[in-house]
This record gives structure tokens, C-alpha cells and sequence, in this order.
């Protein structure tokens, strides 16, 4: 950054360097669904310009917030969700596509699958327990032309519904 590299370029670096890391709760160590799969949501903005891009429910790739950065730069939409995400990512995130899913799935992410199963309302019972870590990432960067970047992505929360946007 000092040497004048971009904000966007650096939330993009920083967040898929968290999402490799199994300790947090999004791309690796994503949380299982109630049915047993992973989704992640993400989101990049650019400050130069107020762009942004957005995937939701994504499955099939290892960097959701590649694969934002790639919405807000290769496509006249600013979020894809579900299959549409998964679509997109495929075709314009090749590297990073997922063969199998399991790849995926830490141990942790498993543990958390077969402890809250049980539970109707695993999402209140989670978010109402202040000694559950959740774990979603962000990152903010400022270059030194003074623009600000950011991201964020997650790998939800142990039994979330598939499909969902948001939890309360």
C-alpha cells in the first residue's frame, strides 16, 4: 500500500488469505446448512466509485469475494444469489472452482453440524449464546491516494436454512 498498490486489490488479498484459514467462518471453514452444505455470502466495494459486487449462497468456489470482485468488474449486475452465484463463479472464477465439497468442511464446521441439529431454532440459540464465536471476516483498506476499499465474507452459521439471506 505504501508503495501505491490499490485499496481493492489489498481487501481482495487479505480477505482470501482469512478465507484459506480454517479458524474462521468463511470460505474453509464455512458452516454447514441444515442440510449439510455450505453457502457463503461476500461483498467488495470500491470507494473510488461506489461499486460494489455481492454473491450469496454460493457453493460451488473457494473465494467468494473473488468471485464478488469479479461481479462488480465483469457484469452489469451488482449481486448474483444461489445457483446464479454458482453459475457465474464457474464460469469466471476457474481456479478457484470446487471439485468436491467436502474440501470444504472442516472438522470444527462438522462438530458445530451435529451439536446444533438438534435444535429448532439453531440460529437464536446461537446468536443469543454470547460465548458462540460467529467469525465472518472484513477488511478495510486505504491507499495511498486516499481511496477506501472493503469486504467481507462468511461462511453463515451452523444450521442455517439453505437459501437464506440474513439471519436475526
Amino acid at each position: 500500500m505504501e508503495e501505491g498498490g490499490s485499496a481493492l486489490d489489498a481487501v481482495e488479498a487479505a480477505t482470501r488469505v482469512l478465507e484459506d484459514d480454517p479458524v474462521f467462518d468463511a470460505g474453509k471453514g464455512s458452516a454447514l446448512t441444515s442440510a449439510g452444505g455450505i453457502e457463503m455470502d461476500a461483498l467488495i466495494v470500491d470507494g473510488s466509485n461506489s461499486n460494489f459486487g455481492s454473491v450469496a449462497c454460493l457453493t460451488k468456489t473457494r473465494s467468494a469475494v473473488s468471485a464478488t470482485r469479479k461481479v462488480m468488474e465483469n457484469s452489469s449486475h451488482c449481486m448474483f444469489v444461489g445457483r446464479g452465484a454458482d453459475d457465474f463463479a464457474v464460469v469466471n472464477c476457474p481456479s478457484d472452482v470446487i471439485e468436491n465439497e467436502e474440501d470444504m468442511v472442516t472438522e470444527g464446521a462438522r462438530a458445530h453440524y451435529e451439536r446444533y441439529k438438534e435444535y429448532d431454532t439453531p440460529v437464536s440459540e446461537i446468536f443469543n449464546n454470547p460465548q458462540q464465536h460467529h467469525d465472518t471476516i472484513g477488511c478495510v483498506a486505504v491507499s495511498k491516494d486516499g481511496n477506501v476499499a472493503a469486504a467481507t465474507s462468511t461462511g453463515g452459521i451452523p444450521q442455517a436454512t439453505p437459501g437464506r439471506c440474513g439471519d436475526r
